[in-house]
């Protein structure tokens, strides 16, 4: 699966985020991909267009998707911004989201269930009214915007290996970063597994603290800091107030479905 980073349709809004970066050249050469998978007679490897939506460019989004059925675009994976300045954090679109989980999180829900059916505008009425109540609404047994609490990652089976072979849980950790958990600047600091320099990925895989890990993110065993975020300890992952040892993953924002890296 080849993952291309398209975050504005025009030369001009692709440049700005991606500076320096040249949309034609991208497009040509997603062009010449295609050609030669064509000649080749196969499907693979497949191909998707990674978008990060912002306040100065989700305008666009119909028109990437458009652009992309043209160009036999498979995938599209949308992600929130990781606002790691100042500048980003006032193009982040998530602030209602996290003020909302803060609400819902203090109050019990009562659930409604619907199967799947078709689309109607009675249908979207009574899920218009479900959702100004204390309830929590679920399509076919699969829940609709709800505090997801759960590690992206851990679920794919997948790990991450940096330049150097410090394998990490997730992309996250594999650097430390500063980014900005609502107002509040948050450090994520790198944690690693050991080198795959020295031990083999198996025996790294199967390291005890390492299995205890995956346990500990399986059953999401953290306070949710990014909703309450009103201490220091959501300021970094290396304590919270559950007792937890970093990596502390309570103020993730992948685990929240607010940011996806495919």
């Amino acid at each position: 699966m080849l993952w291309i980073s398209i975050d504005g349709v025009t030369p001009e809004s692709y440049a700005d985020v991606r500076l320096g970066a040249s949309l034609p050249t991208v497009l040509d050469n997603l062009d010449t991909l295609m050609r030669l998978r064509s000649l080749a007679s196969t499907r693979k490897p497949q191909v998707g267009f990674a978008y990060v939506a912002m306040k100065r460019n989700i305008q666009e989004l119909p028109d990437l998707i458009r652009l992309g059925i043209i160009k036999g675009i498979e995938r599209f994976s949308i992600s929130n911004i990781l606002a790691h300045t100042l500048e980003l954090r006032d193009e982040v679109m998530y602030d209602r989201t996290l003020i909302e989980g803060s609400y819902q999180s203090a109050y019990k829900f009562t659930d409604i269930n619907f199967p799947r059916m078709d689309i109607s505008g009675q249908t979207m009425m009574a899920y218009q009214k479900a959702m100004q109540g204390n309830y929590r609404f679920q399509m076919a047994g699969s829940e609709v915007e709800k505090t997801i609490n759960q590690c992206p990652f851990i679920l794919k089976g997948s790990t991450s290996i940096r330049w150097d072979g410090e394998l990490s849980p997730c992309l996250p950790l594999l650097h430390t970063h500063d980014s900005y958990l609502g107002k509040r600047l948050r450090r994520s600091h790198a944690y690693s597994i050991g080198n795959i320099t020295q031990k083999g990925l198996p025996e790294l895989w199967n390291e005890p603290g390492y299995l205890a890990l995956r346990e500990r993110l399986q059953d999401f065993d953290y306070p949710p800091c990014t909703y309450c975020n009103s201490c220091e300890m959501a300021d970094s992952n290396l304590e919270d107030c559950y007792g937890n040892s970093a990596p502390t993953c309570g103020g993730c924002l992948w685990a929240q479905g607010l940011i996806q890296c495919p």
